[in-house]
């Protein structure tokens, strides 16, 4: 496990509610998203042409939006949500101990 954050009210001041932050943990890539589930973490390259998903943005259906061709992905279940080719969203295991946020990579 990785330290993302030390503590979660610093994770929800740095990503507030429906925004994303990339981040570079353990040598991978990752978009850190705080949603209406709470966080989320994937790799950060769009599985359709490998954009950055932190530049894009997260709709009111919990969706991430790639800011490239506007492929939108399920933040519960990772897949392409409009029947688009591709490949699913890869996630991290979020993982809170003493109030700290970490990654399992």
């Amino acid at each position: 496990m990785t330290l993302l954050f030390a503590s979660l009210e610093e994770a929800y001041q740095q990503i507030p509610l429906n925004k994303t932050l990339r981040m570079v943990v353990a040598g991978h890539i990752l978009c850190v998203v705080h949603t209406q589930d709470g966080l989320k973490a994937v790799d950060d390259a769009c599985p359709h042409l490998g954009e950055s998903l932190s530049k894009g943005r997260v709709n009111y259906l919990n969706e991430l939006v790639c800011p490239w061709h506007s492929y939108r992905f399920s933040l519960k279940y990772g897949q392409e949500v409009q029947g688009k080719y591709c490949k699913d969203l890869k996630f991290y295991k979020i993982v809170f101990v003493d109030n700290q946020v970490f990654v399992e990579i």
